[in-house]
């Protein structure tokens, strides 16, 4: 059974526009109450410090194994996007009323919208 997120909204700061969000979540605290990997956390976290912007895989990846001495495995691209996806599926199914955007290359965490 998925994490149920924040059932209480509340006011708090965009952390894209730095602008006061209302009858919104905090994206860190939806995030907080799923079961994720290490990676896909590491992920969650990347993408939520860049929240609404679009962010070039790439940088994803290098900051997912900027600690590994080999830079990570052979197809790093794929692998990633797979973390990627699995955290979208988790984000979908904790109902935390967050997404993750896809564009080519790029990927973005936002809300989603009503």
């Amino acid at each position: 059974m998925p994490a149920q997120s924040n059932p209480s909204p509340g006011i708090h700061v965009c952390p894209c526009c730095k602008q006061p969000v209302v009858n919104r979540p905090d994206p860190q605290s939806q995030i907080d109450v799923l079961k994720l990997t290490r990676r896909e956390r590491q992920v969650a976290e990347f993408l939520l410090r860049f929240f609404g912007t679009w962010v070039d895989i790439r940088r994803i990846e290098d900051w997912l194994y900027r600690d590994d001495p080999d830079g990570g495995p052979d197809r790093v691209d794929l692998v990633t996007r797979v973390y990627i996806w699995r955290l979208g599926k988790k984000l979908k199914a904790g109902n935390t009323g967050l997404t993750i955007e896809v564009a080519t290359g790029e990927r973005r965490l936002t809300w989603v919208e009503p």
